[in-house]
């Protein structure tokens, strides 16, 4: 994501716009090939963030478009992994020059005529002692200079790094992250598209529900997909991880055929002044993800496997969407059913203790929530264990579950 300093964003009195570029334009394509080279030479080389940042300065220069530049290298470091690269950890060797030059006494900046220790001198002398390197070569005294403080920041080594297909997948990639991080901000989102097939419309709530999203769905008058979903300045704790969850499902949209759009009430500025911001297909963000296929939460593929183990009569299978009074929606994770009864689970992602009371209200008697503990967006919010509601850690008790089954199945249509 991009850091608040290199948002490229007009704001008036009422809304955000992002400030996309053209992933046409010649010159900015020349640019990010650049970026693209350097970051290359950089993952073969294994430099260390300082040296990057360094060069990254040098590249930039007296660039007028500094904050593009500065913003398309965000772009890029977010897909390096770094790690501190020393055979010895930094710590033991500092701590071991550390003592060999206080016991050598005062040290000297440079070699002097009358002898004396310096730094140079304690580093080779400690770097005779060290079992050689994972190359068979032995220990230097500017190796060992490097090594002890490998552990910091500025000194870890870049050691993977995922390139953009080319550089017009860079300036795909940043535009999407220039509106991921303007939904860092946001109080609420609503989505809306127009009439989804059913299997894009599936993949559409496998990924709300692989991000863990507080959402509710619907259909307006014209028949389009409504989605609204919660920001994370809607939530009293879990702000930071849950603005990201919600600004790491946008890419998802785009892999939406039809018309879509969103429009979301950002929180902006220090003082969190109330801003609209919108999007819609017509603005040309890429995806960069794929399909996801049949993916599942986590807790949910273990309840299958513990449901088989309990031999309890009660088939599982994927639900279908229920529809709610008025123009609701929504869509459980499971179905039971058995003798012409049938139940159904949904597994909750963030959820509020208020969001959770809404939901209870809306949906089915015989439709069970199960609800994360680790999740709760609130300091404190009660989930009571009885009823429809079933709080788990990180499995979801099958047992619990089958009570509550065989005591809230219903006929089914």
């Amino acid at each position: 994501m991009l850091t608040g300093d290199l948002l490229r964003v007009k704001v008036s009195a009422k809304r955000v716009t992002p400030s996309f570029v053209d992933d046409d334009d010649e010159a900015i394509l020349a640019e990010a090939g650049s970026l693209m080279a350097l970051f290359e030479q950089a993952a073969a080389e294994a430099w260390p963030r300082r040296a990057i940042a360094e060069a990254l300065a040098e590249q930039q220069g007296d660039d007028p478009r500094h904050k593009l530049h500065k913003g398309l290298a965000k772009v890029l470091l977010d897909q390096c992994d770094f790690a501190c690269q020393s055979p010895i950890p930094p710590e033991a060797l500092r701590q071991r020059v550390f003592l060999a030059a206080a016991a050598a006494g005062p040290l000297l900046l440079k070699p002097s005529p009358t002898g004396g220790p310096t730094a140079n001198s304690v580093l080779q002398a400690i770097a005779a002692e060290l079992p050689p390197l994972e190359d068979g070569q032995p220990w230097s005294a500017e190796a060992l200079g490097r090594a002890l403080y490998a552990d910091h920041k500025d000194e870890q080594q870049l050691t993977a790094y995922s390139a953009p297909a080319d550089p017009q997948a860079l300036l795909r990639r940043y535009n999407l992250s220039l509106a991921q991080s303007c939904l860092l901000r946001a109080r609420s989102m609503r989505l809306r598209l127009e009439a989804p097939a059913p299997g894009r419309a599936r993949q559409l709530f496998r990924f709300l529900k692989f991000f863990q999203l507080l959402y509710t769905l619907s259909n307006d008058e014209d028949g389009a997909l409504i989605v609204n979903v919660d920001g994370p300045q809607s939530l009293l704790t879990a702000t930071t991880r849950y603005g990201m969850q919600l600004a790491t499902f946008l890419p998802a949209l785009p892999l939406q055929p039809g018309p879509w759009s969103i429009e979301a009430e950002l929180a902006w500025g220090k003082n969190n002044a109330r801003k609209s911001f919108s999007l819609d297909e017509s603005m040309g963000l890429h995806s960069h993800y794929q399909d996801t296929g049949a993916w599942q939460p986590r807790p949910v593929t273990w309840l299958v496997e513990r449901w088989a183990e309990l031999d309890s009569g009660w088939a599982v299978r994927p639900a279908d969407p229920i529809r709610l009074g008025g123009q609701g929606l929504m869509v459980p994770d499971l179905s039971f059913s058995k003798g012409g009864r049938e139940a159904h689970v949904e597994v909750l992602g963030y959820w509020r203790a208020a969001a959770l009371k809404e939901r209870l209200e809306n949906s089915p008697n015989n439709v069970i929530l199960a609800v994360s503990k680790r999740l709760c967006g609130e300091k404190t919010a009660a989930a009571e264990a009885a009823g429809r509601v079933l709080p788990f850690a990180e499995m979801i008790s099958a047992k619990a579950l089958l009570e509550r089954v065989e005591r809230l199945a219903i006929p089914g249509g």
